[in-house]
């Protein structure tokens, strides 16, 4: 959301959330003086994952993997440093449609 007035609201941390719609995605994005980003969710899905570290986070990766048909894994890998902050964090995917009955699992490592 950079370069925006829009943010994600906080949501249940540690959670993958699979956005198929517009409305779906408005549940999880306030934008104050723009327009909700375009998506073509004909096309596309969205996953969105949320966190809070109590350590400082020098970097953040993430990757989809394809199990089945119906299952996939995001992966998340936060790189922490020494800081002692608390922050914050979002790891927010676009990817091919994936059916809103499929199973999205995390794999979320911290090291």
């Amino acid at each position: 959301m950079s370069g925006t007035s829009c943010n994600w609201i906080k949501t249940e941390k540690d959670t993958v959330f699979l956005i198929n719609s517009i409305e779906e995605l408005s549940k999880y994005i306030s934008c104050q003086l723009d327009t909700l980003p375009i998506i073509d969710f004909d096309k596309l899905s969205l996953l969105l994952v949320c966190g809070v570290n109590t350590s400082g986070i020098h970097s953040i990766t993430h990757d989809l993997q394809q199990i089945s048909t119906t299952e996939c894994k995001f992966m998340i890998d936060i790189t922490i440093d020494m800081t002692g902050m608390f922050q914050v964090w979002s790891a927010v995917l676009l990817t091919p449609k994936i059916p809103k009955n499929s199973v999205v699992k995390l794999d979320l490592r911290q090291h």
